[in-house]
């Protein structure tokens, strides 16, 4: 299995921006999205050998 990790650095300014609105913040300091210590989102990839 592999992982692909999304954070929020990787979003764009418009993604970014209406992540924020989506969770009320005016700033990612409020949702500590600026330390990206943890992702937004994992994808996996189970491939079978």
């Amino acid at each position: 299995m592999t992982e692909f990790s999304i954070y929020f650095s990787d979003l764009n300014a418009d993604a970014q921006k209406r992540l924020l609105e989506f969770y009320g913040y005016s700033d990612p300091e409020d949702g500590n999205f600026d330390f990206d210590f943890a992702p937004l989102c994992v994808l996996n990839n189970y491939e079978e050998d």
